[in-house]
């Protein structure tokens, strides 16, 4: 892997990990591998998303 990939790779993570803490991501365990972890939008995400695709992006933006 090259060094550009894992800088993305950790940007990513922070990213998510932010979500996770702004309450918008939740872990889950992998269906299809109990071993591994996935990311799951929560009801406040699908909520937010929902008002942004409704033309309601000044609220979304408050809220972040």
């Amino acid at each position: 892997m090259s060094s550009d990939a894992t800088v993305a790779e950790q940007e990513y993570l922070e990213i998510m990990f932010w979500l996770e803490e702004a309450g918008l991501l939740r872990r889950e365990a992998d269906p299809a591998d109990r071993r591994a972890t996935v990311f799951a939008l929560t009801d406040e995400a699908v909520r937010r998303v929902a008002d942004v695709r409704a033309g309601d992006r000044t609220a979304f933006y408050e809220q972040l």
